[in-house]
């Protein structure tokens, strides 16, 4: 079971290990031992935690920001409008444009 936890600077995720295994730190492998805490930055780091030091990792949670949908559904119905006018523009001035060149030839 992992959780999401601070510690200092960082974030991430600490692991109790179920059994024994190692992790590649470096340039080298630092083995751990069944119930050792591993710490997974989110930068995907990793590294032993030792038995004295766990309090020091605070747990915190990823707050979700609520979407207003109102909101949203307003924002897409303005741009629908505002591309509607822009079409609707580009066929007027092109219409115009077409006309003009043809009395221009008359």
């Amino acid at each position: 079971m992992s959780k999401l936890v601070a510690f200092k600077p960082n974030v991430g995720t600490v692991t109790v290990a179920t059994e024994p295994g190692s992790i590649l730190q470096f340039d080298h492998e630092v083995y751990y031992s069944k119930g050792d805490y591993i710490f997974t930055g989110l930068d995907g780091k990793q590294h032993i935690i030792p038995d004295s030091n766990i309090n020091d990792y605070i747990e915190v949670e990823i707050k979700k920001k609520k979407i207003d949908k109102n909101a949203m559904a307003n924002a897409y119905a303005n741009m629908e409008n505002w591309i509607e006018q822009e079409e609707d523009e580009i066929y007027i001035t092109g219409t115009k444009k077409i006309v003009e060149e043809g009395m221009n030839k008359c």
